[in-house]
């Protein structure tokens, strides 16, 4: 064994940001899913669906189809590569990744709390409506769109 061999074990220690670059590579995306919590993304984000002529839709793929199409078998045996996939996790639900993935980019950004925050505001909407502005996210909100609302105002 030497070092340029695909099974040298200081290879494995890239093996997340090698899988990740070739994620990218192919789809110009992240993963937004795996197959355990698609349905959630989808409810979620119904729109994405659909959106940008169903990217989404079209932008799922089986892993062994990906080790097989992608540069990673250039890297990995397909033993590393079965063995290896089972130590990453998806970066939605936390679970491994079993069969199917999903990048996909919204196409707008978001910060990382954003559906935690829209499930709180959901929450305190519900039982507690005349607390809503106490929520440093609902307030951020509101002092983004006062502005643009007042100028609009003063126009109409």
């Amino acid at each position: 064994m030497n070092q340029f061999d695909p099974s040298h074990p200081i290879d494995e220690e890239f093996f997340e940001d090698v899988f990740l670059q070739e994620i990218d590579s192919w789809f110009s995306a992240d993963i937004a899913c795996c197959e355990s919590c698609y349905k959630n993304f989808l409810a979620t984000w119904p729109r994405a669906y659909y959106a940008n002529s169903e990217e989404f839709q079209t932008s799922q793929i089986q892993l062994d189809l990906f080790y097989e199409g992608s540069r990673i078998n250039s890297f990995f045996t397909w033993e590393q590569f079965s063995r290896l996939i089972q130590d990453l996790d998806c970066p939605r639900c936390g679970e491994k990744f079993c069969y199917t993935i999903f990048p996909y980019n919204l196409p707008f950004d978001i910060h990382e709390t954003f559906e935690d925050d829209i499930v709180a505001i959901n929450d305190i909407a519900q039982k507690t409506p005349f607390l809503l502005l106490k929520n440093e996210f609902a307030l951020s909100v509101l002092t983004e769109v006062v502005p643009p609302g007042e100028t609009v105002w003063r126009l109409g």
